[in-house]
């Protein structure tokens, strides 16, 4: 009591008082609930009376018991988990034993810059800050080794950044297997597929991009003098989108670690078939696009005798795909594809359009367009 009555409290308003920070990230707490640290007597004062009550933002390390569940943003330290639903970051040092300069660390304690960036591309794709600690000495200098990976981070962004800055996660965060990774950003509307290991055969499979007829692929980094036109590619309706990858300068490449495409004009593929013509099994990957007869029978039609509802299928091991019929756009329906947030077991359900909103379906894309 002494010392959050004396110390704790009294330096934590004299920061904010001092210098109005935007951001404060609370840590430190994991012995004992936020109800001994008097969290919410300092975050009430924060939010109601502090100069800075109209924009600071906090995280979620205010007691044991708030882990996760309260803050704006919610942290996750050296872990692979993610955060779909809420303001989320990724938050490491460089030492994989240590935030702070541990003079003992050998020269493998350090993590990759491949490996960093690759943790920076994943965090990104799913609407994650990464957080990267850097351990300065005692001089405040920064030991070599932490400067080299900065800096070769810095060399990556600096080709690549326009996939980073300003983006925010896409429908889809990435293809099976965490090789590659989308982001997309609002402003320009362009997507972008990291890839994070050389695609076989010089081609990348890209199965959720439906490209519209003005659709172009282009390879950042390689200049008009390397590659002056866009990427040339296939697109099949079972398969996705298949990219041809130009063969690189190995003396010369764009850069290392992780390459980027940039994807611009992509619109919802379009496609006017008759509707009973669509309904046929899809099988992407770990993904089962609805098409069967039972599944058919089981649409829950939600407009009277209109054919919109939704069918959803589940195969052991496979995410599930949901397909929803959307209100009528031009004349023609338009086909919302949804996916289960995880892979699970889920057995054959109905239900309606606001169903799939909830945490275990996300929105993927418009599928596509059908004649009534």
């Amino acid at each position: 009591d002494v010392y959050i009555d004396q110390i704790m409290l009294p330096q934590l308003k004299d920061l904010v008082n001092t210098y109005k920070p935007s951001y404060i990230f609370a840590d430190g707490d994991n012995d004992y609930n936020s109800s001994i640290w008097r969290s919410k007597e300092f975050l009430h004062w924060l939010y109601t009376e502090s100069p800075v009550k109209d924009f600071v933002v906090v995280d979620d390390r205010w007691g044991k018991d708030t882990k996760r569940r309260h803050g704006g943003v919610h942290t996750m330290e050296y872990s692979s988990t993610v955060s779909l639903h809420h303001k989320w970051e990724m938050l490491r040092g460089l030492d994989v034993f240590s935030f702070g300069l541990n003079r003992n660390s050998k020269a493998d304690n350090y993590t990759s810059t491949k490996s960093l960036v690759h943790s920076l591309v994943r965090t990104v794709a799913n609407g994650g800050n990464f957080l990267l600690n850097v351990g300065p000495a005692s001089d405040g200098t920064i030991p070599v080794i932490q400067q080299e990976r900065l800096l070769e981070i810095g060399d990556w962004l600096r080709v690549n950044g326009e996939a980073i800055y300003n983006s925010r996660k896409w429908y889809v965060q990435g293809e099976i297997g965490n090789k590659i990774f989308y982001t997309k950003n609002p402003a320009s509307g362009n997507v972008y597929a990291i890839f994070t290991e050389w695609p076989a055969n010089d081609t990348l499979q890209l199965s959720y991009v439906h490209p519209s007829p003005i659709t172009q692929f282009w390879f950042i980094g390689l200049g008009d003098e390397q590659h002056p036109t866009p990427l040339p590619f296939t697109y099949q309706p079972t398969s996705g989108t298949a990219v041809g990858i130009p063969r690189v300068n190995p003396t010369r490449p764009p850069c290392r670690f992780a390459w980027t495409l940039r994807i611009t004009g992509l619109a919802f593929f379009v496609d006017t078939v008759p509707l009973h013509q669509y309904y046929n099994s899809v099988d992407r990957h770990d993904n089962v696009l609805c098409g069967t007869d039972e599944c058919r029978e089981s649409v829950d039609l939600l407009y009277g005798d209109s054919p919109f509802g939704i069918a959803v299928q589940g195969y052991s091991g496979r995410r599930v795909e949901a397909l929803a019929f959307g209100a009528p756009m031009d004349g023609l329906i338009p086909l919302l594809l949804y996916h289960s947030a995880d892979q699970k077991d889920y057995a054959l359900v109905t239900n309606s359009t606001a169903k799939l909103l909830d945490s275990s379906f996300r929105f993927v894309h418009i599928e596509g367009y059908v004649h009534p």
